[in-house]
């Protein structure tokens, strides 16, 4: 039976039967040898099957990306840098503050430098590798998976810092409509939703606008160009 739901007042009673319930999980997960072992196996076969699809597509569709050590390592970095930073906000924060998270950082950047199809693949893959850390994967991939069409279809040839804000300003919004419509669609109360997550939204489009600083990183790290270099290198100043 329901417990509690979130954004509700704990009270006295409520906290013995979450006490209960932890100390039950806890009995329950430490289980026998094999039983990890399983469970880790499980784990490791899953990520396996994900970084396999990666593979793949590049192998069979993106085969010049796929040659290049340069750009499977920034492929690989992103994916990494985003799951371990996923994992730290779970295990040492609130599981709520990985929607401060730029996921969108990963088809913006990968489309500015490669293709919005090699963009919104390896968002995908990260969003799925990341979603078996939080504890509501469901409605972190639906957010996250919107986010990163919007991302790529506002952003489809960015030469200038103004289409950065407005794909920060269109990405918050589109976040607060989905959470918005997936809570009311699951609680139908106004009251229930955390109201918290409209500012971690907002902090998130804020913190898109790191797109610029992480670029100039990468074409000075990688060699790659990008559109925005390009126009840089036009001006007859240059």
């Amino acid at each position: 039976e329901r417990i509690i739901d979130r954004g509700e007042i704990i009270t006295a009673n409520e906290y013995q039967i979450l006490e209960s319930l932890k100390r039950e999980t806890e009995m329950r997960q430490s289980s026998t040898w094999d039983q990890q072992v399983t469970i880790v196996a499980g784990q490791a076969l899953l990520v396996l099957s994900l970084m396999l699809l990666l593979y793949l597509y590049l192998r069979l569709f993106r085969k010049q990306y796929f040659n290049s050590k340069r750009i499977i390592t920034l492929l690989l970095i992103m994916i990494t840098s985003m799951v371990c930073i996923t994992s730290a906000v779970v295990n040492y924060g609130n599981a709520s503050l990985v929607y401060l998270i730029p996921f969108a950082l990963i088809p913006i950047i990968t489309s500015i430098f490669f293709d919005t199809r090699t963009g919104l693949y390896t968002h995908y893959i990260t969003i799925f590798l990341a979603s078996f850390l939080v504890p509501y994967p469901f409605e972190f991939i639906l957010l996250q998976a919107s986010i990163g069409m919007v991302a790529i279809t506002s952003l489809r040839d960015i030469s200038q810092r103004s289409q950065l804000v407005n794909s920060a300003v269109i990405i918050v919004i589109t976040y607060s409509l989905f959470y918005l419509g997936y809570e009311l669609s699951i609680n139908g109360d106004f009251l229930k939703m955390n109201g918290w997550m409209f500012a971690f939204f907002a902090v998130n489009g804020i913190l898109i606008l790191l797109v610029y600083p992480f670029v100039y990183v990468i074409e000075q790290s990688f060699g790659f160009i990008s559109n925005m270099r390009l126009i840089e290198l036009s001006d007859v100043n240059s």
